[in-house]
């Protein structure tokens, strides 16, 4: 705290090496001359959410009743629910601009945030950017804050549209992935739970995933049960929803409180033409896991779904309404229902929509792509990934991989050679080694526009 308490400043940096000493010395120097509200934590792009901090100078808006509650906080003296509530009676106390609310909570900490809603990033060098992104990344990025694991290759459709399963696509795959069946041994999934659960700076997040359908493997509902005893946040299911009238109340009852069901078309017609199977079951099922999550959310859960429909044929297009008014409601369990334009790849496994929406994104956005710091996945052969584009390289001759779990510990995978050179191209947004980031727009999934909404790419329209 300098003069009298104009100025608090503080230090979450490693200070062994010279060139640190010498970085938090400038940081130092330059919040003494700011007139601002300043920080400083390595970040891919302006817009990736962290909760943490490496340097803070706070000048403006001191208030003793925020930092009275973020102190009991990092204490262990306030739990994580009440902390929320009371910065949010405090802001609403003082009128703070709605605006701010949706747009500066992604581009600062969640802990400066709650300290002052008007911060300024410090501008380093993409030396000193690098260093800390790559070089210090067991530091600042130990652990992904989450985790999609796919624990088999197998499904119980054959979509018209889908490069897996499809009777007409599926010959694309170069690759013998799909050859037979392959599970993800237990004893890995649980250890990957274990990695992720250790990460204490941020909210954590395990998807249980399939390439293919992961409801056709019986242990789910045991790993979700592991995952939330675990301490992690959020625990996530996609599905194709065909199981879920006999399994979907276990996946509740076991802690499952995100869920992802895709749902091809409004009528039994046209949704049988794409999935080849009955929509009344599914939708059955739906609504039993919807009536069952208003209960347990009654009782203190907080459980939400989300619909996907692919845009598939014109047939859909024109049932939009009628989908829309089927699941109205539901609504309050049901918060996004999202109308999805259809992949369509390349010989290359790139999804070739997103590749020209990637190229026209780049005209305006040239921000580097967050996910190599953010997240990893995993396939049923223990192969990890950064997102869903390089884990469907491993259907192609070019498979990227970053590491194997079954071979390393996600720690070593997480900080492997392979992990770096990722870090290292995306950071300098020049690719040899992965090519395949080079006109990918997943990316853009991370980044929001001025107004605070999300770049949703590959979205036709989310209600």
């Amino acid at each position: 705290m300098v003069g009298g308490g104009a100025l608090i400043v503080s230090f979450n940096y490693p200070l062994l090496e010279q060139r640190e000493k010498v970085f938090a010395k400038d940081f130092f120097k330059t919040a003494l001359n700011s007139k601002e509200n300043l920080y400083y934590y390595p970040k891919p792009n302006a817009y990736t959410e962290i909760d943490d901090f490496a340097f803070f100078s706070l000048r403006e808006n001191i208030t003793s009743e925020n930092l009275k509650i973020e102190s009991l906080y990092r204490n262990n003296l306030l739990h994580r629910d009440l902390r929320g509530k009371l910065h949010t009676l405090l802001r609403k106390e003082r009128n703070i601009d709605s605006k701010i609310l949706s747009k500066k909570f992604f581009y600062e900490s969640r802990k400066l945030f709650n300290c002052s809603y008007t911060w300024k990033a410090l501008e380093v060098s993409q030396e000193q950017l690098q260093y800390d992104l790559i070089d210090k990344i067991e530091e600042f990025y130990p652990y992904p804050i989450y985790v999609n694991i796919a624990t088999l290759n197998i499904c119980n459709l054959e979509c018209v549209m889908c490069p897996m399963f499809s009777p007409t696509l599926k010959d694309t795959i170069q690759t013998d992935f799909f050859k037979q069946k392959q599970v993800l041994d237990e004893s890995v999934v649980y250890k990957v739970i274990d990695f992720i659960s250790q990460n204490t700076i941020q909210t954590t997040a395990i998807g249980f995933i399939a390439l293919g359908e992961p409801l056709l493997d019986k242990r789910i509902p045991k790993f979700i049960s592991y995952a939330r005893n675990k301490g992690i946040d959020l625990v996530t299911l996609t599905t194709n929803g065909t199981l879920l009238e006999q399994k979907g109340i276990a996946l509740l009852k076991a802690g499952l409180n995100r869920m992802t069901i895709s749902i091809d078309g409004a009528t039994p017609e046209t949704y049988k033409k794409i999935r080849g199977t009955d929509l009344e079951k599914v939708e059955r099922g739906v609504r039993k896991c919807v009536e069952y999550a208003r209960i347990l959310n009654n009782q203190g859960a907080d459980i939400e779904f989300n619909l996907n429909c692919v845009l598939v044929n014109k047939e859909i297009e024109k049932e939009k309404e009628l989908y829309l008014n089927k699941w109205s409601d539901c609504r309050d369990i049901i918060t996004n229902i999202y109308f999805t334009n259809m992949a369509i790849f390349d010989s290359e496994g790139v999804d070739t929509n997103k590749k020209q929406s990637a190229i026209a994104y780049n005209q305006s956005y040239t921000e580097i792509c967050s996910l190599p710091w953010l997240g990893m996945q995993m396939d049923c052969y223990g192969d990890a990934y950064v997102c869903c584009i390089m884990q469907d390289s491993a259907f192609y001759n070019n498979k990227i991989a970053i590491g194997n779990v079954i071979e390393n510990t996600p720690q070593e995978v997480w900080n492997s050679a392979k992990a770096k050179v990722l870090r290292k191209e995306s950071s300098e947004n020049s690719f040899s080694t992965f090519k395949l980031c080079a006109n990918c727009g997943e990316k853009y999934r991370t980044f929001f526009k001025d107004d605070g909404s999300a770049l949703e790419i590959n979205i036709s329209e989310r209600y």
